[in-house]
């Protein structure tokens, strides 16, 4: 399928050219190309994704490459694919698991016998406080009996500070089947009546203060039979407590997050778009909240403190037809923490050392904590306390760091000290014992 996608070159300078592979290339002639002393110049690319979806690179406005030269991939991506259109359009397409992260390629440009390489990466960005100008991919659906689908491929497209010049606005690419047109800066689409899969449309389109610069989007048009019943599946997720509670560390505000092909790709839908289905939570779960958001993801956060199973219902809809299913999510209890007694060594000439330098005995927090029986709970989900000071000295805990003994002067290269574990209401105390060997 295709994810709608917020992208843009950063950097438009490049003395290259893409194609599909590394025996896939293509050949520009009638121009004029960069001298030979020049094809060294080759800089790399940056090419920024907000959301899953396509990329659109315009091989020639990027590399600035016009005439005869050979263009070629010499490293594939390994997060998704790349094709070539005829126009020297580079569309990179990221696997549907590809949604965080960079991938790249590795291109070479060849005039005249010489040849350079470079690379572009496409990187999501994180930074959604910028603006990035881009002429966003476009979704249009209509049935093989409708005698045009109308897409306005430029109402959600942005351009910084500028405005889009809606009367450069013009169509790129056919699709393989059916016709395109741009009346009044719309893109029209004529079907073919026996053709029911989804088609493609490339459109360009260039801002008002520097027209020579374009902007490319894609245009996917589906085409659907007259009736289609969508029938949604029940879903199952299990997790250890380890799984599950790394699972919320790794995403930020204490939820978890599920793409729509984890949800969406067991559901029968009749070759219907993500994007086209109207989806919604009718029942919430029971120990927290889950949302739908609009053809990315669906979340669900568990309420403070609870690690157990829980639920929740979505629907489903296309043309009038509604299904229901249940998202289950299932975490096995953790057993319980053990705290485990540990004895620190340490020789006479390792002690001065450390009082010397330190001015204490920092004791490594996995030192301690190593050995403990945590049965899947994160180090960090820990909440670790000295319940009493020992006889010799005082002993001071650093998150996740170090424990600290400083001796007094009744030190006599033996002490102990007690720590606490505690998680989700549950705690286990031991002891660890100090030793300085060959005391004097």
């Amino acid at each position: 399928m295709l994810f709608p996608v917020k992208s843009i070159i950063r950097r438009s300078l490049l003395l290259a050219g893409l194609a599909l592979a590394a025996q896939a290339c293509d050949e520009m002639s009638g121009d004029v190309i960069p001298s030979d002393e020049e094809i060294d110049q080759a800089v790399d690319l940056d090419a920024a994704m907000a959301v899953n979806g396509p990329v659109l690179v315009d091989l020639v406005q990027a590399s600035k490459l016009t005439g005869a030269s050979t263009i070629s991939i010499v490293q594939e991506p390994t997060k998704g694919t790349v094709s070539i259109l005829s126009t020297a359009l580079l569309i990179y397409t990221p696997n549907a698991d590809f949604t965080s992260g960079t991938d790249q390629i590795v291109y070479s440009v060849c005039a005249a016998g010489k040849c350079d390489e470079g690379t572009i990466e496409f990187t999501y960005v994180s930074d959604e406080t910028k603006c990035y100008s881009m002429a966003v991919p476009d979704q249009g659906y209509g049935k093989p009996t409708d005698p045009q689908i109308v897409v306005d491929v430029l109402a959600n497209d942005i351009l910084c500070d500028d405005q889009f010049d809606v009367s450069t606005l013009q169509v790129t690419n056919q699709p393989a089947q059916g016709e395109a047109r741009i009346i009044d800066g719309v893109l029209f689409y004529y079907p073919v009546t026996d053709y029911a899969s989804p088609v493609y449309v490339v459109y360009s389109v260039a801002g008002r203060a520097n027209p020579k610069v374009l902007y490319y989007g894609v245009a996917s048009v589906s085409v659907h039979p007259e009736t289609i019943t969508v029938q949604a599946v029940n879903d199952v997720f299990n997790y250890t407590a380890a799984e599950y509670a790394a699972l919320l560390e790794a995403w930020p505000g204490n939820q978890i997050t599920y793409t729509l092909p984890q949800i969406f790709g067991n559901d029968q839908i009749g070759g219907v778009q993500y994007i086209e289905l109207e989806v919604s939570i009718v029942t919430p779960p029971q120990h927290g909240n889950a949302h739908y958001e609009q053809n990315e993801v669906f979340r669900y956060s568990p309420e403070d403190g609870y690690r157990g199973a829980d639920s929740f219902t979505y629907q489903i809809c296309y043309d009038g037809h509604c299904s229901q299913a249940t998202v289950s999510i299932n975490v096995d209890e953790a057993g319980p923490i053990q705290a485990v007694g540990d004895d620190i060594v340490y020789t006479h000439a390792q002690y001065l050392d450390m009082i010397a330098s330190q001015g204490a005995l920092n004791i490594p927090f996995q030192n301690v904590i190593g050995n403990d029986v945590l049965n899947g709970v994160p180090t960090n989900q820990l909440h670790i306390t000295t319940p009493q000071q020992p006889y010799s000295g005082s002993i001071q805990y650093f998150s996740l760091e170090m424990f600290k003994f400083i001796p007094n002067n009744h030190f006599d290269g033996h002490e102990s000290f007690i720590y606490m574990i505690c998680h989700d209401g549950q705690c286990s105390e031991t002891t660890v014992t100090i030793t300085i060997t060959d005391w004097p």
